[in-house]
C-alpha cells in the first residue's frame, strides 16, 4: 500500500481526487486511467466540432478553431479565472491532438468533386 500525502478528511473536495496524490502501484494505474478518459474525450469533442462544422458547410480553417475551443475552451476559461494561464501553453500535446482531430474529420468529411 503507497503513502498518502494529505491526511485531512475536512475537505471532501479534495478527497474526490485522493487518488491523485498517493504514491503506490494502485494510485499510478488510477491516474493512467484519468488520463485515458481526458485524452479520450478531447479527441472526441475535438472530431465532433470539427465535423460539425463541416457539416454546416464551414471552412477547413473554421473546423480546426472550433475543434480546438470545443475539445479545450472551457478547461482554458477555468484556467484563466483559477490559475491565470491556460494549461496548453506548457502542454502543447493537447493543441497538436485537436488540430491532428480536425484535420482528420477534414479528410473524412471531404466530398470528391463534381466537376470531375
Amino acid at each position: 500500500r503507497g503513502r498518502c500525502t494529505s491526511t485531512s478528511n475536512d475537505d471532501r473536495a479534495v478527497d474526490f481526487f485522493f487518488f491523485m496524490s498517493c504514491e503506490g502501484r494502485s494510485s499510478r494505474a488510477m491516474k493512467d486511467v484519468f488520463v485515458l478518459f481526458e485524452v479520450l474525450s478531447t479527441v472526441y469533442f475535438a472530431y465532433k466540432g470539427a465535423h460539425q462544422t463541416l457539416v454546416h458547410d464551414g471552412s477547413w480553417l473554421l473546423a480546426i478553431v472550433l475543434a480546438l475551443v470545443n475539445s479545450i475552451g472551457g478547461s482554458t476559461v477555468r484556467d484563466l479565472v483559477l490559475v491565470g494561464k491556460p494549461f496548453w501553453v506548457d502542454e502543447s500535446d493537447y493543441v497538436t491532438l485537436c488540430v491532428g482531430c480536425a484535420l482528420l474529420a477534414i479528410f473524412a468529411n471531404a466530398r470528391p468533386s463534381r466537376d470531375a
